[in-house]
Formats: structure tokens, C-alpha cells, sequence
């Protein structure tokens, strides 16, 4: 099951204030001025990592142009601060932080880039699903309670300051709380954004939650267009060896939740208008 929609970003040092916010000819223009700029995400083939390549290919930046690495999370900031990366992609708190000590700002969400995307994930191993289902069936209900729970924007304060402690995330629960409720001040003398509706999500009435081929397939399909594989996987078979649909839809009904019926449904990403038929996952690719 997926846990949560948008609210991942990209921050860029603030050497780089000329990219501006979701500008992609500026961007472009801010990096080319940068020699072959570090930046960073937090696992290869992640998330964070395709929205990083995704966005470099929208602004024309080459791929080649830039240096991509790992980077644990907690030290996204430190390493920004020290000038060991021009820019990463993460989740937060990580990007509030680097605006709140004025060493960055945030250049894009990644509502921006493609609104209402699918991010975290509940994964386990083949041996847990195969032999604690009934286990792996409470986990997803429980989780869908607490889901429901977050989307309630009075319970997202209640969350922050429980998270903002240094034990959890050493970041304060304003920072915290500011991004949960879609009021992003954006650094670099942008000002503030006031994303409605398209913040961070974890249930929005079970559209979040319930995993869809075709958003796996959209992954692969990025793992070729973007260098990481260099011919294309088995679509069909991987698709069908991880994801679990089965299970979380006897748990929807259990708990009543409606299951989206757009499993392999067409979609468009925001930020260069592209609509992805999963049916045809050869076309994007093949698209510049």
C-alpha cells in the first residue's frame, strides 16, 4: 500500500537564487552556471531520485551535467552548509530546514512536478507476506486508521510537535508542521506558498493508499529514459511479483474504504504535460 502523496521537494543553495520557483528555463540558466553541480537524493532508483533526474530533463539540463549521489537524509542540510552539494531532493523536514538556517530554498515541489504522485511506501519481504499474512492485514489497517488520522489538518499539529523532538527528527515542529500544512516559506526572497488541497496527503477517502500498476510501470519506464537500466525489464512480471493488491483490497473492504478502479489508468504528469499510457510504457522512453 502507498502511504502518503506529494510534499517532497527539490532545494538548491542559495548561490543558486536565480532558478526561481518552478521555473524551468531559469533553472536551467542557474545550473549552467555552475561547473557540473553536486546534487544530492537519498537512494539510487528512489523517489527522490527520479524526481530529481525528472525535473533535470525538463529544465534541458544533461544528466551528464551534474554529479548525482546518495545522501542520508539527516545530512542533506549539513552537506548543503559546507557546500559539499549545490542542491538535493528529499523529503521534510529536510528542505524546510535548509530554508529556515538560510542556506537554501526551495525551488519546487514535487506537487508541482506531478500532482497527487505516488511517494512512501508500506514494503515487506516475500517470507513476512507469505507466512503473516493475517499480521500484514492488521499492519494495513492500522495504517489506514492513522492515515485517516493525518488527513484530519487539526490532528497535523498534534503530529509535528510529536515528531519535533531531536530523538525523532532533529528539526522543530514548526518547520515540521508548516510543510504538513501546505504553508511553504520558500527561502531565497520567494516569499511563501500556500499549496490547497495538493500538501502532503495520506488518505484522501483511500486514493492515496491503494497501489496501482500503472505507477510502477511509470518507475520503470523512468529507470530506462533516465540511464539507470539500459534495456527494459519485465514490466508485466515485476509488477506482479510486488505489488500486493489483493491484500489491501480485502482490507479496504474490511475497514469500508472504496478502492480506486484507475489501476492501469492513463495520467498526466504537471510539469512537462506528459500523459503516460501504462499500456505503452515503450513511448516514454523513447520521449526526450
Amino acid at each position: 500500500m502507498m502511504l502518503n502523496q506529494n510534499g517532497q521537494a527539490i532545494t538548491l543553495a542559495s548561490s543558486l537564487a536565480s532558478a526561481g520557483y518552478a521555473d524551468l528555463d531559469a533553472a536551467h540558466d542557474a545550473l549552467a552556471s555552475a561547473a557540473t553541480p553536486a546534487l544530492g537524493m537519498t537512494f539510487p532508483g528512489g523517489t527522490h531520485d527520479m524526481w530529481l533526474r525528472y525535473w533535470l530533463r525538463a529544465t534541458g539540463t544533461a544528466l551528464s551535467d551534474v554529479k548525482i549521489d546518495p545522501i542520508p537524509p539527516p545530512q542533506m542540510v549539513q552537506n548543503m552548509a559546507t557546500d559539499t552539494v549545490s542542491g538535493y531532493c528529499v523529503g521534510e523536514p529536510w528542505n524546510a530546514v535548509a530554508v529556515d538556517q538560510n542556506i537554501g530554498f526551495t525551488t519546487i515541489a514535487t506537487q508541482d512536478i506531478w500532482t497527487n504522485h505516488p511517494e512512501k511506501a508500506l514494503v515487506v519481504n516475500e517470507q513476512f507476506a507469505t507466512s503473516k499474512q493475517a499480521v500484514l492485514e492488521d499492519v494495513i489497517a492500522a495504517v489506514l486508521k492513522a492515515s485517516k488520522w493525518l488527513d484530519v489538518r487539526a490532528n497535523r499539529t498534534k503530529a509535528a510537535s510529536a515528531l519535533g523532538v531531536p530523538e525523532y527528527v532533529n528539526a522543530t515542529a514548526s518547520s515540521i508542521e508548516g510543510r504538513l500544512a501546505g504553508n511553504y516559506q520558500l527561502g531565497g526572497e520567494l516569499g511563501t506558498k500556500t499549496f490547497k488541497g495538493d500538501y502532503m496527503v495520506f488518505f484522501r477517502d483511500g486514493q492515496v493508499n491503494a497501489p496501482r500498476a500503472a505507477h510502477a510501470i511509470w518507475f520503470l519506464a523512468q529507470y530506462q529514459r533516465l540511464g539507470l537500466l539500459q534495456t527494459a525489464p519485465d514490466y508485466e512480471a515485476i509488477v506482479d511479483a510486488i505489488l500486493l493488491r489483493d491484500v489491501y483490497e480485502k482490507v479496504a473492504k474490511a475497514e469500508k474504504i472504496a478502492v480506486p478502479d484507475d489501476d492501469m489508468a492513463p495520467f498526466t504528469v504537471k510539469l512537462d504535460n506528459a500523459t503516460f499510457d501504462p499500456a505503452k510504457p515503450n513511448l516514454e522512453v523513447k520521449r526526450a
